[in-house]
């Protein structure tokens, strides 16, 4: 389906900036609202809040519950309320697209059965989903060195580096087949988080009524 106009005109385009822990997504999602706060609407990602509210930490016996499909139900309900809300939002406040940190599609991410098992789980196929969501792009995750300095200051985050890289070939899997899925590899964070610009800039240039 074409780029923006895969649904009526007047729908609110969304946008994903997803990743592995540490990759940097909600530094460039914040810095991206600021830039062009009169185009999006912040979409927050779901999971860290949880985490955070209800003490999962590191080495903790509630970490396990993280990876379980009960909690990954629960964190796809919220998100898909975040965007609703999000949404409603957008359309009162006359904003052209969602910028969403994470997507729902993630979650399959951390599935044991991967998008088969999320297709089951919220019974709705992988490209029913997808049409949701019209531009993609992934943050690739910087060097284990940085992860882990990164790590200690977020007690949310509680993936360990190579946990963390395998979910960066998973959401590569899971969102790889979206037809506007971008994967941009840690580079130095300046160049990385100017890639990303240029590519939402390019996007937005697509949207109806602009040049």
């Amino acid at each position: 389906y074409s780029l923006c106009m895969q649904h009526s005109s007047n729908r609110i385009n969304r946008i994903v900036i997803t990743g592995p822990p540490g990759a940097g997504k909600s530094t460039i999602v914040d810095n991206l609202c600021n830039e062009f706060g009169d185009i999006f609407q912040h979409v927050p990602e779901a999971a860290t809040p949880v985490i955070l509210n209800f003490g999962i930490a590191p080495g903790s016996k509630s970490e396990k519950f993280v990876f379980e499909s009960s909690f990954q139900q629960a964190l796809y309900r919220m998100q898909k309320i975040y965007e609703e809300i999000a949404e409603d939002i957008a359309r009162y406040t006359g904003k052209k697209a969602l910028l969403c940190d994470k997507g729902r599609i993630d979650i399959a991410a951390h599935l044991k059965g991967g998008m088969e098992e999320y297709e089951k789980l919220f019974s709705i196929s992988h490209i029913q989903e997808s049409r949701d969501y019209d531009f993609v792009i992934c943050l690739g995750l910087p060097s284990q060195e940085v992860y882990e300095s990164i790590r200690r200051n977020n007690p949310a985050r509680i993936e360990g580096y190579w946990r963390a890289r395998e979910l960066e070939e998973k959401l590569c899997v899971v969102w790889g087949e979206h037809p506007h899925f971008v994967f941009v590899p840690h580079t130095a964070w300046e160049e990385k988080a100017e890639k990303v610009r240029i590519l939402i800039g390019n996007f937005i240039k697509k949207f109806p009524g602009n040049v």
